[in-house]
């Protein structure tokens, strides 16, 4: 299930605000959908430097089931969470290479046992992005390029 909040202050808001400003005044930040059980996960990665693009908990009905999140930029990250794989493609609406980390589920899993199984890939996901060190001490400032809002860019 997916709720609305601002991507800089992280305030949720009611369903029918998805891309509007941010109603906090002194926040520069647009509201945008995001996926409930990811979204402290992706608050911490964000706040963190690691900036977010898309990202899904995964859900039962789905025919290959997954969870994942995608950056705006391509990470070569030390670890990831437990059972997690990274990629890095090239995205031509980005001009720029990204990075997802994703983790599949069997179909043949019941779907409480599925269940479970995005729970606890939630839950790793969540420990994952508490232990990262911020981006700029784990790789140094790396220069934004257009595509990342400018909340994202660091000032020189």
């Amino acid at each position: 299930m997916n709720i609305h909040c601002c991507k800089v202050c992280w305030n949720v808001y009611k369903s029918d605000t998805e891309g509007d400003a941010c109603y906090l005044v002194s926040c520069p930040g647009e509201i945008i959908s995001i996926d409930e059980g990811l979204l402290r996960s992706c608050e911490i990665l964000n706040n963190k430097g690691y900036f977010t693009r898309f990202c899904c908990s995964g859900h039962t009905w789905q025919r290959y089931p997954r969870t994942y999140v995608q950056f705006a930029l391509a990470c070569a990250f030390k670890t990831l969470p437990r059972g997690f794989e990274l990629l890095t493609r090239y995205n031509p609406h980005a001009k720029a290479k990204i990075s997802t980390i994703s983790k599949s589920f069997s179909r043949e899993l019941s779907k409480v046992e599925l269940q479970l199984e995005l729970f606890q890939a939630a839950r790793d996901l969540l420990e994952w992005a508490d232990s990262l060190e911020s981006f700029d001490k784990e790789y140094g400032f790396v220069a934004a390029d257009s595509y990342l809002p400018a909340h994202c860019l660091k000032e020189s």
